[in-house]
């Protein structure tokens, strides 16, 4: 799977990592926080994307709602396992109201 970075180059940008497989979905995610003052990192998924994290050390992970639940599980607890990334926030994009992937992506690891 490819992993891509498109940042926004200010001095004062806060790096944010978007892990979304979905192209429109990576999309539109970029454009809600390109106006903001981020360096967006976009990943699709897996390895490349924690790879990513670790170089890039994101103020911020944004989980994308493309991915299945049990990428989102394996993203979020290998996140708070690696002691270099277990502070950062996690925000998973969740499209359903069933509030048991809600509480299940609090329990992985999301803020």
């Amino acid at each position: 799977m490819d992993t891509s970075q498109h940042s926004q180059p200010t001095s004062d940008a806060h790096a944010l990592l978007i892990i979304e497989p979905e192209v429109e979905a990576r999309e539109r995610l970029s454009a809600l926080f390109s106006g903001e003052s981020y360096a967006l990192n976009l990943a699709v998924a897996g390895p490349q994307a924690l790879a990513m994290a670790a170089l890039v050390m994101p103020d911020l992970v944004v989980l994308g709602s493309g991915l299945a639940g049990q990428q989102r599980t394996d993203l979020c607890r290998q996140i708070r396992i690696d002691p270099l990334l277990t502070d950062i926030p996690i925000i998973c994009i969740i499209p359903e109201r069933d509030i048991s992937l809600r509480l299940k992506a609090l329990e992985d690891g999301a803020d």
